[in-house]
């Protein structure tokens, strides 16, 4: 998201269009904020707070209604049950020139999150998900998978071939242990060995010194 927050996009050809025109300075308002204010989105459907619009506008809660009153009857906004569509806000958007079935992963989620929050009865949300298509998302009844008693990674082996393996594996461990034992004779003979050599050397240098103390 951009460092100045949420931006919204608005046509410059919205102001010359005869339908725009038409409408009075607080419809045109009304419209401008249900566009560009702190409630729109994307998908330009959602829930209206009278509050909020006050707010934003300025507009007395009787100009509001009256503005509502002209908006749907120009065919700009579509209102029922407190859910309020902008008819082009969707389709009018910079991002549909390249996706305009609305093929971007992102913007079928959020729209979808922005669809889920909205009450499923509505005719205002079932138009809208019958004309851009978004099918109503309903949870999977069908029961999940008994999980297997096999524990996972394990490979299930014939009683044959699994004595097979057992012997082989007795095989390499006897192998295995021989030849351990070999190294370790080998070293100890090494060792014995060396001490003998060095008792050898040690009784030579003895005899040496004591013919020397002699002589």
């Amino acid at each position: 998201m951009p460092k100045g927050g949420r931006y919204r996009y608005v046509r410059v050809a919205l102001w010359g269009e005869p339908r725009f025109q038409a409408l009075s300075a607080d419809a045109r308002l009304l419209l401008l904020n249900l566009r560009t204010g702190s409630a729109s989105n994307l998908a330009g459907i959602g829930y209206v707070y009278v509050e909020a619009l006050e707010r934003e506008t300025g507009l007395t809660p009787g100009e509001i209604r009256n503005g509502f009153s002209e908006l749907q009857k120009a065919g700009v906004v579509v209102v029922d049950a407190g859910v309020c569509l902008v008819v082009d806000q969707l389709a009018t958007d910079p991002s549909r020139e390249n996706d305009p079935n609305i093929t971007n992963p992102k913007h079928r989620i959020a729209i979808q999150t922005i669809l889920g929050s909205l009450p499923r009865e509505s005719k205002t949300v079932k138009k809208f998900r019958e004309v851009y298509g978004f099918g109503l998302h309903r949870v999977s009844r069908t029961p999940p998978r008994t999980p297997s008693a096999t524990p996972p990674h394990t490979l299930r082996v014939s009683p044959e071939i699994g004595e097979q393996r057992t012997e082989i594996g007795d095989r390499k461990w006897r192998t295995e242990r021989a030849r351990t034992n070999s190294r370790r004779l080998r070293s100890l003979s090494s060792l014995r060995r060396l001490r003998q050599r060095t008792r050898t050397r040690t009784t030579t240098r003895l005899l040496s010194v004591r013919k020397i103390t002699n002589d």
